[in-house]
């Protein structure tokens, strides 16, 4: 558990995730305070998930990117010491809200279980369920 929540610091396991979710990862800013850290990135589709004819009046033209900044306890890494992410949507970023937590639980000396969860609030009427189980279901926080 330790050795994978160590791997948090490394761009390489950062960007390596995001590759095989066919992302791009890019560390913008990482600080450490005592024994926290907040990192905040830009993460890059590979492919645009917008479709082209709305890409321009949502003003994703040249690709989709969102910004996820996470903070973190160097040293602790149980539920009471989570790491915890925002997620700054490319398009419509005051209507889309997702938040969330992530933490490890060791289960014995090379084994441990990821708990994960996340909060998507959507306020587009119509189409907000849709966006909400689409951001779900695409979730690439590693």
């Amino acid at each position: 558990a330790a050795e994978y929540w160590a791997l948090r610091e490394d761009d390489g396991f950062e960007r390596y995730c995001c590759a095989a979710d066919g992302n791009d990862h890019e560390t913008l800013s990482l600080t450490k305070q005592d024994s926290k850290i907040t990192r905040l990135a830009r993460v890059t589709a590979r492919k645009n998930p917008i479709p082209s004819s709305l890409r321009g009046m949502l003003g994703c033209k040249d690709g989709f990117a969102f910004k996820i900044s996470e903070t973190w306890q160097v040293d602790a890494f149980d539920e009471a010491h989570n790491m915890t992410f925002v997620i700054e949507p490319a398009v419509m970023a005051s209507r889309i809200c997702v938040t969330g937590a992530q933490w490890v639980e060791p289960k014995g000396a090379s084994a441990c279980r990821i708990h994960f969860w996340m909060n998507c609030k959507v306020s587009i009427s119509g189409v907000g369920g849709a966006i909400g189980r689409g951001i779900e279901s695409n979730s690439f926080v590693s």
